[in-house]
């Protein structure tokens, strides 16, 4: 009902994808930056952070115009490259130090599998997001599949990953 009444107003919902897409690397960047300890890697997230927001701004019209058709031509590829990298380098730095026991058990292993496995499936969709969502109804529809399941199995890592979040010893 909604997209029915949104859509009689000339108002879509992709900008707010858009945003979603710049929001969600900011935070999973700073998760990062606040984990892993080593300064070189912080700077490097926030580096991230500084050039997704950069490549973001510069199709600017598709984040500020509620009545735009078209996807970020550049921020859906600069976020999700940028982001399996990383979590390819908090996974690296979670081998070299080895302070976690069970590896299984540790709720960021989940969060950064599920979130590897998200944007690693969805990157190449999204290098070609502007030839294949505008040319054919068939192929965008096979785009929205293929991300709801990647979605989907995002969220079932996330679920895993909230399941092993310890409460704090003084949690009543």
């Amino acid at each position: 009902m909604t997209t029915l009444i949104m859509n009689q107003l000339d108002v879509y919902n992709i900008y707010i994808y858009n945003w979603h897409n710049l929001l969600g690397f900011t935070v999973i960047a700073i998760i990062y930056s606040l984990v892993v300890k080593n300064y070189y890697f912080k700077f490097f997230a926030w580096t991230c952070i500084l050039i997704v927001t950069t490549t973001a701004f510069i199709d600017y019209p598709t984040l500020l115009d509620v009545k735009t058709r078209n996807f970020n031509q550049f921020s859906y590829n600069a976020s999700g490259f940028l982001t399996i990298i990383l979590t390819l380098f908090y996974f690296y730095q979670l081998l070299q130090s080895l302070y976690v026991s069970n590896l299984t058990q540790y709720p960021l292993f989940w969060f950064s599998a599920g979130i590897l496995f998200y944007y690693a499936g969805t990157l190449f969709s999204y290098l070609f997001i502007e030839t294949t969502f505008n040319s054919s109804v068939e192929l965008r529809q096979q785009y929205w599949v293929i991300d709801a399941i990647l979605s989907i199995v995002l969220s079932i890592f996330l679920g895993i990953s909230i399941w092993f979040i310890k409460p704090p010893d003084n949690f009543c």
